[in-house]
């Protein structure tokens, strides 16, 4: 299995791992979000000198996607000792039906805690805590989980690398998923009792991805 993981080693100088902390977190919450476009800049140009490995996506329609940089938007969160995450797959971030964020980039702020490694279940892939450590990955390919956080706590910023479709084919198409699947979305989240409406989007959301498939593969054999 080809690994859809890449580690790098001092994404960012200690310095600037310790500025974050510093200017991000407050009072006892364990998240933190904020934007930043000239953070999500600086990162981008590193990255694009590591030679980025995902410049190209496809979704779950076989629409190929092309890389157009991180987002501003970041979230920097705080694991606190006895913590640990429980094996889990990211969704995509996607702010508009023409934009979406397949790959994560994640990166430890600090390296003063003990546990806490990011295991890559798929791969055999274990990413220890240290300053300035990032790894990226595609959100919806691979399954992950952390160990418990024994002492200190573990200080992680996340960003999402966005992507934008490589042509316009079905357009419309994919406008009609992505307002069915969000309105669905924030019924479900708000606890909303609408059953039927959550399943009358979400049967439109599984058809649209059907008939999606079908214009694939009639086209594929042209």
């Amino acid at each position: 299995m080809v690994s859809n993981v890449t580690v790098y080693n001092n994404l960012l100088k200690p310095r600037e791992c310790d500025h974050l902390i510093l200017d991000h977190t407050y009072h006892t919450h364990h998240e933190w979000v904020f934007q930043n476009p000239s953070l999500a800049e600086k990162l981008w140009k590193r990255l694009q000198k590591l030679k980025y490995p995902f410049s190209q996506t496809k979704d779950e329609f076989n629409t190929v996607w092309e890389v157009v940089g991180l987002d501003s938007e970041f979230h920097l969160t705080k694991h606190y000792p006895g913590e640990k995450l429980q094996k889990c797959m990211d969704t995509c971030h996607q702010p508009t039906y023409n934009l979406r964020g397949f790959a994560s980039l994640t990166i430890y702020l600090n390296d003063t805690c003990r546990g806490g490694d990011t295991h890559f279940t798929d791969y055999g892939i274990r990413v220890a805590p240290q300053k300035g450590r990032a790894f990226l990955y595609l959100v919806d390919k691979n399954m992950y989980e952390s160990d418990t956080v024994v002492e200190g706590c573990k200080y992680m910023l996340r960003g999402n690398v966005m992507y934008q479709p490589a042509s316009n084919d079905h357009q419309n198409m994919r406008l009609m998923h992505f307002e069915a699947r969000k309105k669905a979305m924030e019924l479900d989240v708000s606890g909303s009792q609408e059953e039927s409406e959550i399943k009358k989007l979400n049967d439109l959301w599984m058809y649209t991805y059907h008939l999606e498939n079908l214009l694939y593969r009639k086209n594929s054999k042209k």
